[in-house]
């Protein structure tokens, strides 16, 4: 059963089941206690019948899926009726051999059940199968079963789909919870559902989530303490604990703002649902917006069933609920507007009685009414000893998400104590703002009476013409102190955008303290001029401005992004930060603490750490572009910067004498000139000397080099290769960039193409150049799964060799590459932003003022036999240097047998270990 249909049930259901813990006299007595390998055991003893329910709760669900594997809880719990170790074949037929009732698993957000009630002269069947499948999974587990299940799971999604309203609550997710939040799901299609998901990737989910520790196990019904405890231990007690696991905090995701959509469905009738995110089932409050839910909509007497359905008669149905999860909720109103009222008209009428009870709470008696509602649907559910609800259910419930088996108990106190006035003040705290509303609407009643006009035998339309480039003229002035500036018009919105260019960047931290230049340029919105670092911040708000300063390889830059009617008080706030930043201590030391957890954060990422690592690899470390490409130093180096270094390299680099302003908005030079002039017109440079770098040419080496970090249980081993290739200002910078592009520079390049389209064995794997002034890195990443690491390194050494000798560019890739180039030109130049960085390419790289309006031109001048010999000339693969970060334990071995290159392994800093 899909997690969402557990919501959908609590809709149907009302208040009153979807609460079944929250309010009822009678007790439920029981015992419980825990195995050596972590397995909890709950035991209720009820004789009334010769039955025991055996409920079995892992504490995994939807919200502990990879981002690209939803729906996996859910796959994975249909994995486990397929058979196990000992037992190849359905897991329902030997309990239909001996009359067992209420079987199924369902998945919800936060946990995954296995349930039944069996005779109780069949409970060492129903444990022995439980603990087979527990402990005995993994070798039942092929490419068969999870084929299979795959597409029952798609189709259950399809036909779950296919009713009435069958993705509202999807969409609900979706929109309520923020991407990234454990309970936003985005909508998948059916058939996309799980594809690639492999045998290993089930083995893994297994591992990590259904040892014995992870699980409780209740037993209810006709059975004491002493048999359940001997049954536990003969069937359970062998089963590994699996690893520790870290739960999600509680994560409300509370808005501040209201949110709609519309959406069609093949309905009868409109329906209006409105959620609000609230507290989770472990939060009291909880309980509280369940009473409030009963008193709005829980019932025939409800304020809004006496209002829509019987006294208006606009809704053939309402419903109010609070369903609870673990690490938040979700409270929800659901309205069936009949099929000739308006829902704009209906939604009104809601919101006016549920502003009414928000504002004046609920009277004493609709309290109690709703009081005595919860009760009895709660003893109504225990009377069954298992099954949805039943004393199995609310003891498995209690002890996963609360640690108690008895939290029942306290709801039900919570909701015997609470008042009017309570549930006003927390209904209100919760559901005065943050709304998300949903009109489902039928579709119209439309006929398709016209011909098709078009002949799709002819296949898919082609294009013929393509819009051209537009990009604006550049227009060049001086400031009377010598700072040269380069502008350019674009009128469309009333923004201007004024960028500092100085010739710095990391390559400036050459023989001082690695991460300087970054540093110092990120402490210049740090405070300057009249305003410490808030005020600094609250000045640039008050401006409606976009203040901000940073670094990269070859140059720093500061900019100011101001709207035109503040652009004289947004180029003074600009100009404080060039000419007056306070360089605080107090800021300084805060910023380094940040900074220093920003290079541990880098040194625990597969990808930062060959970032890291890489570049002094390729260049040399006494080589200024043999430095961490993150720009972020090292520990001992950023510990070991004052004041007075970020001073001295302010005074060195960032001064009007090494300086180039580009302009980019709604001005011209008339309009801004005298305004430059004014805030920075009378900078002068300091009486210190201007710094300078020198970057020599580096060697390639000789042979292939392969460096190895180990980062254990590493679930990819991510690569990352490269060797130096010609500086951006290459003449023929132009194919050089097309040859990589052919080998792994797009989607449908050659790398990703064979790793991850044929093979399966990345996510994506690509090629690249990075700009610079200099010799630049050329690059090739592939993050690949850890058993696959070996071979993909194979692949990638046997495309590049091929590549430049037996398997040269094709005149359809280059083709493919030309095209998608130029093609790509018009769009490429949309924003202020992207305009701005095609003027700093023009500037650092020496290119002249038409280069972009000549790229055209540029690109489709490029043959097959040019790019091939690009291709050639610079592409070594007998130069690489190849760093993986991994498991070293799983990979090891194999890449040293692969003879790639001389092998050596390094620690995060680049020690060499062996």
């Amino acid at each position: 059963m899909r997690k969402s249909l557990l919501l959908a049930s609590a809709l149907v259901l009302s208040i009153a089941a979807a609460l079944p813990l929250r309010a009822a006299e009678p007790d439920i007595p029981f015992e419980r206690f825990r195995l050596d390998n972590g397995l909890t055991v709950v035991v209720h003893t009820d004789r009334k019948a010769p039955i025991v329910a055996v409920n079995i709760w892992y504490h995994v669900g939807g919200k502990d899926e990879p981002a690209d594997r939803q729906e996996f809880a859910h796959w994975f719990e249909h994995l486990m009726f397929q058979g196990s170790e000992n037992y190849r074949d359905e897991f329902f037929k030997p309990f239909e051999e001996v009359g067992a009732t209420d079987q199924n698993g369902t998945t919800s957000q936060d946990r995954t059940n296995y349930f039944q009630n069996v005779p109780t002269t069949a409970l060492d069947r129903a444990l022995w199968m439980e603990s087979d499948r527990m402990g005995h999974l993994l070798g039942a587990l092929d490419q068969k079963v999870i084929d299979e299940q795959r597409g029952v799971v798609q189709n259950e999604k399809r036909q779950r789909e296919n009713q009435p309203y069958g993705k509202v609550w999807d969409r609900v997710f979706e929109a309520s919870f923020p991407a990234g939040h454990p309970y936003h799901a985005p909508d998948i299609a059916a058939g996309e559902l799980l594809e690639g998901a492999t045998v290993d990737e089930a083995k893994d989910w297994f591992r990590k989530y259904y040892g014995a520790a992870n699980a409780t196990l209740v037993l209810a019904g006709d059975i004491d303490v002493a048999t359940a405890r001997e049954k536990a231990q003969k069937y359970f007690g062998h089963i590994p604990p699996g690893p520790p696991l870290t739960r999600h905090e509680v994560n409300i995701a509370a808005r501040s703002d209201a949110r709609r959509d519309v959406m069609y469905d093949r309905v009868p009738q409109p329906r209006i649902v409105r959620a609000w995110n609230v507290p989770p089932t472990t939060d009291p409050q909880s309980e509280i917006l369940g009473l409030f839910a009963q008193v709005l909509g829980g019932s025939a007497a409800s304020r809004l069933d006496a209002r829509l359905v019987h006294r208006d008669q606009l809704a053939d149905g309402v419903s109010a609920f609070n369903f609870g999860m673990e690490i938040s909720g979700v409270f929800g109103i659901q309205v069936d507007v009949k099929a000739d009222r308006d829902a704009a008209a209906v939604e009104k009428v809601l919101d006016e009685e549920l502003a009414r009870l928000l504002a004046d709470g609920p009277t004493q008696d609709e309290l109690e009414r709703a009081r005595t509602v919860v009760r009895a649907g709660f003893v109504r559910g225990i009377e069954r000893i298992g099954g949805f609800g039943g004393k199995a259910d609310v003891l498995a419930e209690c002890q996963v998400f609360h640690g108690d088996p008895g939290c029942f108990r306290t709801a039900l106190a919570t909701i015997d104590a609470a008042t009017p006035a309570k549930v006003r003040e927390v209904a209100r705290r919760w559901l005065s703002q943050g709304s998300y509303t949903l009109t489902v609407l039928p579709y119209g009643q439309l006929k398709n009476t016209a011909q098709s006009a078009v002949d799709r035998s002819l296949g898919v339309p082609k294009v013929d013409a393509f819009p051209d480039l537009a990009f604006p003229a550049l227009e060049r002035f001086t400031l009377s102190n010598g700072v040269p500036v380069v502008l350019a018009r674009r009128p469309e919105i009333p923004v201007v955008q004024v960028q500092a260019l100085f010739d710095a960047g990391f390559a400036s931290d050459a023989g001082g303290k690695l991460g300087a230049a970054a540093f110092a340029m990120g402490m210049l919105d740090e405070g300057a001029g009249d305003y410490d670092a808030l005020g600094f911040a609250a000045r640039a708000e008050d401006l409606g401005a976009a203040v901000g300063a940073g670094a990269a390889l070859d140059s720093s830059t500061a900019f100011v992004s101001a709207l035109t009617d503040q652009l004289d008080p947004s180029l003074e706030l600009f100009a404080s930060m060039l000419r007056e930043p306070r360089l605080a201590v107090s800021e300084i030391e805060r910023v380094r603490k940040q900074w220093l957890a920003q290079i541990a954060r880098e040194k625990t990422q597969p990808n930062s750490i060959a970032q890291r690592l890489l570049p002094p690899l390729m260049y040399g470390t006494s080589h200024p572009y043999g430095i961490p490409f993150t720009g972020s130093g090292t520990e001992a180096s950023i510990a070991a910067l004052t004041r007075e270094d970020l001073r001295a390299h302010l005074d060195a680099w960032i001064r009007p004498d090494n300086m180039r302003l580009v302009v980019v908005g709604d001005t011209t030079p008339e309009a801004i000139k005298p305004l430059l002039e004014k805030h920075l017109g009378g900078w002068k440079a300091p009486s210190v000397a201007r710094g300078a770098k020198s970057v020599p040419e580096v060697a390639l080496p000789a042979s292939p080099r392969v460096f190895l970090i180990d980062r254990p249980e590493s679930q990819q081993a991510f690569i990352l290769a490269g060797h130096v290739v010609p500086s951006s200002k290459s003449p023929r910078n132009q194919e050089i960039e097309s040859a990589i592009t052919v080998l792994g520079g797009m989607f449908s390049a050659r790398l990703n193409m064979n790793l991850r389209e044929d093979k399966n064995w990345s996510y994506g794997a690509y090629a690249f150049s990075s700009g610079a002034q200099h010799q630049r890195p050329m690059l090739v990443f592939a993050p690949v799964q850890t058993d696959k690491a070996v071979a993909s390194l194979g692949e990638l050494k046997r495309e590049f060799e091929e590549y430049v000798t037996t398997r040269p560019a094709t005149a359809d890739e280059v083709a493919k590459v030309i095209a998608n180039d130029v093609r790509a030109l018009p769009g490429s130049f949309e924003t202020a932003n992207a305009v701005r960085g095609a003027i700093t390419g023009i500037l650092l790289y020496d290119r002249p003022d038409d280069h972009v309006r000549t790229l055209k031109a540029r690109i489709e001048a490029q043959t097959v036999d040019g790019i091939n010999a690009a291709a050639k000339a610079v592409i070594q693969p007998s130069a690489m240097t190849w760093v993986v970060v991994g498991d070293l334990s799983k990979i090891e071995q194999g890449i040293r047998e692969l003879g790639l290159g001389e092998v050596k392994v390094l620690d995060a800093d680049g020690k060499v270990l062996r």
